[in-house]
């Protein structure tokens, strides 16, 4: 049992043992919470397989007929009010093949106010034999109805050192285990995919700063755009991707300071345009053209003199009598 939910994990170790306990009598509802790549949905995927008995930790979820697993649908943001009503007809059902009904929400935070108010009434009287599994990052879009009937686990970043080992028991050579860990900001999920940590951001700064041309800058903010806006959560992806970018930027502050002070300026404002209307690329277009701008010439504005001209008598010397 043991073996299946904390096997080759990475952190977290006291909600492992936790879930662990609770296999044998869970309470009716777990919401596991936090940012994300920390590692919460591939525990709450663990979980619900052993509550179902499945052996094969691999399985797919939806092979087994006594899971309803609960997600937005395909190229949709949101899950909708109709698929919360199915649920409602299936939970009314007895377990087919387990002991109990298993209801599993991987994306919890992303119900409709309409889905959530029909989620509610399931929650608020649920089977006898029914457990619910909720997932989510947004924890404040959870109503308190559910938190309250919940049993709340949150998942705080991992620590660097815990990364590492967790890496190295998987075959990683340490000194790549110690550059995952350090670029995943303590997101084992991260570090375990290295296309996610070495490239985008990381990259990105390197050829921004090394290019020679706006041109050459515009074309690697396009590229960067371009795998953000590929990927299923693009958000997350622009985030994640900046994120990487600011720690990179970091290291190379001191040996070519003005460029990547302007840089860092654009980067913190892309952050910002994350999740808005505006598109995040926009400072960043607008930082490819400001570094073909004189350095000097902004001097007079990054450091202002602020006293006046004649100094008033306060600050003279004063006359000996």
């Amino acid at each position: 049992m043991s073996e299946v939910l904390g096997k080759d994990y990475i952190g977290h170790g006291a909600i492992v043992r936790l879930l662990e306990s609770a296999l044998k009598n869970p309470a009716p509802a777990y919401l596991l919470t936090g940012q994300a790549h920390t590692g919460k949905r591939t525990l709450a995927e663990r979980f619900v397989g052993r509550l179902l008995g499945m052996e094969n930790p691999d399985a797919p979820l939806q092979s087994h007929p006594d899971v309803v697993v609960l997600g937005p649908e395909e190229g949709k943001a949101q899950v909708s009010v109709e698929q919360v009503r199915s649920l409602r007809e299936r939970v009314s059902l007895r377990p087919v093949r387990a002991e109990r009904l298993v209801i599993y929400l991987p994306f919890a935070d992303r119900l409709n106010e309409s889905g959530m108010n029909a989620l509610l009434k399931v929650v608020e009287e649920p089977p006898a034999d029914a457990v619910f599994v909720f997932v989510a990052e947004d924890i404040g879009r959870i109503p308190l109805t559910v938190r309250s009937r919940s049993v709340v686990m949150p998942f705080e970043t991992v620590p660097f050192q815990t990364i590492t080992d967790g890496l190295v028991a998987r075959g990683i050579p340490q000194a790549e285990a110690r550059a995952r860990a350090l670029s995943s900001r303590g997101r084992p999920g991260l570090a375990i995919d290295s296309s996610n940590v070495t490239a985008g951001g990381s990259v990105f700064v390197r050829q921004f700063l090394q290019a020679k041309t706006t041109g050459a800058r515009l074309s690697f903010i396009d590229e960067l755009s371009k795998a953000c806006e590929a990927s299923p959560d693009v958000q997350d992806a622009w985030r994640e991707s900046i994120l990487s970018a600011m720690q990179e930027l970091s290291g190379v502050l001191l040996r070519n300071p003005y460029p990547a002070s302007i840089l860092g300026v654009s980067l913190l404002t892309s952050l910002q345009a994350v999740g808005s209307p505006l598109s995040p690329r926009l400072a960043l277009e607008a930082c490819a053209v400001r570094l073909n701008h004189d350095p000097a010439a902004d001097l007079p504005s990054l450091f202002p003199n602020h006293l006046p001209k004649p100094l008033p008598q306060i600050y003279l010397q004063p006359q000996t009598l």
